[in-house]
């Protein structure tokens, strides 16, 4: 496991997977994400170029297996890979943080009867100290962008208000129904719906609108969050609700623009 981290820090960019197979506790394969290849298909090529056979291979990887996105896509994902190599266990070091894949590829593995096994406590940490990636969808710097959160329980986001200035502001989401979404105040914040906005540059004074504990807004609405220091304008982008509402998902994406209040220049 502990190789494995060391090989996911080999990893280029910002999203960095490490990846390990061993068969009778040797290692036999190695390999990290990269620009052409995902992790676990690097190690899984390693190993059979080198004329293995994996059947009784064991996969450690700090990053749950990604799962097919899209239709159309060209390359075998990584759970699919597994399940045709054979492997049947596999050691997990994180979920994957994006809501499209969150615990998607573990279900994949799981119905399919691979055991399945978590790194312990003290090298998760590890990871998530170590990879940007884990906390891709809980963290973003201001004072614009956008962002996709999981809701499938009430997420909680920690915005910075811009490279330069350090001050954070906590957001919360969840599901609402369909292409509809809820904002929720957090320690520090409370939320209005920004009615018949539909447009940032449309909102000239965001503390005009009815703050409470929570606002439900539909795709193209704009909800504003007050901290004591700044307003963050939100619109929603993009919502899904869960297979009940005939969706694949339970996430909200959004983008948002942050100002600082004049009371805290």
């Amino acid at each position: 496991m502990e190789l494995a981290i060391q090989e996911m820090e080999k990893s280029p960019g910002t999203t960095k997977v490490g990846a390990v197979l061993a068969i009778n506790d040797q290692v036999i394969a190695t390999g990290f994400k990269s620009k052409t290849s995902h992790a676990e298909r690097a190690a899984i090529e390693q190993a059979k170029n080198a004329g293995f056979k994996l059947k009784q291979a064991v996969l450690y990887t700090t990053l749950e297996p990604c799962v097919e996105l899209k239709s159309t896509q060209t390359r075998t994902c990584c759970s699919d890979l597994i399940l045709a190599e054979g492997i049947r266990k596999v050691f997990i070091g994180h979920s994957d943080p994006n809501p499209r894949v969150l615990r998607k590829g573990w279900r994949q593995l799981c119905d399919e009867d691979i055991e399945l096994r978590d790194f312990p406590e003290d090298l998760r940490r590890m990871i998530e100290e170590r990879n940007p990636f884990a906390r891709f969808f809980s963290l973003s710097v201001g004072p614009q962008g956008g962002m996709t959160v999981d809701v499938r329980e009430p997420e909680t986001i920690t915005i910075q208000f811009s490279e330069i200035d350090l001050r954070t502001m906590e957001i919360r989401w969840s599901w609402s129904g369909k292409n509809q979404a809820f904002a929720y105040k957090s320690s520090n914040t409370d939320v209005a719906l920004a009615r018949e906005a539909t447009d940032f540059s449309q909102i000239d004074d965001p503390g005009i609108f009815r703050f409470s504990n929570q606002a439900r807004a539909s795709i193209g609405e704009i909800v504003v969050f007050r901290h004591p220091e700044a307003y963050l304008l939100a619109k929603v982008l993009e919502s899904q609700a869960g297979e009940a509402y005939g969706d694949k998902h339970y996430l909200v994406r959004f983008k948002y623009q942050i100002r600082i209040r004049e009371s805290a220049i």
